[in-house]
């Protein structure tokens, strides 16, 4: 992961990485897994950079959030993606915003990104919807809550769905929202002619 960011700052590229936690240790012992996410944003910060943590299954939505919050705390250069499909996610969504720092505390500049996906492990209908209808319907909920003004977080739109960016964009320019709050985010080589319209209208797309 830090070979990567050195890359990318080597060939000036402005991109960040996003990390799997799992793949940091997660299983085996927590408080490494920790302190080793804070030392990819320590290395990410010392070249203007951040990080993303992604989310995976639902039996690391905790631990995640928690390593998240950490790190953010410690470097201010961490974001976190969350599930549209997950049934805790409006209350994860809450509770995340709810811990962050006041924007007295905090820089404007230094709002966490919180990326909002689909989702694709495969989860219990207990713990997740089950349909695309009710997926995509919570995605537009939790839209309507992150894609603010001020404050929070900014919020990166990551879904090639053309319903669900017409509906982002719809949002954002109801709410007059500046282009620092929020990017879409697609796949390399997924929907390339999508990628180019919402970049062609003047929003941030992040590839």
């Amino acid at each position: 992961y830090i070979e990567i960011l050195h890359a990318l700052d080597g060939v000036r590229i402005d991109g960040n990485i996003s990390i799997k936690l799992t793949q940091l240790g997660l299983d085996f012992d927590r408080d490494l897994c920790c302190s080793l996410a804070v030392e990819i944003a320590g290395a990410a910060a010392a070249l203007d950079r951040t990080i993303e943590i992604d989310m995976e299954s639902t039996a690391y939505t905790d631990p995640t959030i928690d390593i998240f919050a950490s790190t953010f705390a410690r470097h201010g250069n961490a974001g976190i993606a969350v599930q549209a499909y997950l049934r805790r996610s409006q209350r994860d969504v809450e509770q995340l915003q709810e811990r962050l720092p006041s924007d007295a505390e905090r820089p404007a500049a230094m709002a966490p990104k919180l990326r909002l996906v689909k989702g694709a492990y495969r989860e219990p209908a207990a713990a997740a919807f089950q349909t695309k209808v009710e997926v995509d319907d919570n995605f537009r909920k939790l839209l309507d809550r992150l894609l603010t003004p001020v404050g929070g977080f900014v919020t990166a739109i990551a879904t090639h769905d053309p319903a669900l960016i017409d509906h982002a964009r719809a949002t954002i320019r109801e709410r007059g929202l500046a282009p620092e709050r929020y990017e879409f985010e697609m796949l390399l080589g997924i929907r390339r002619d999508l990628q180019q319209r919402v970049y062609a209208d003047g929003h941030p797309l992040r590839v």
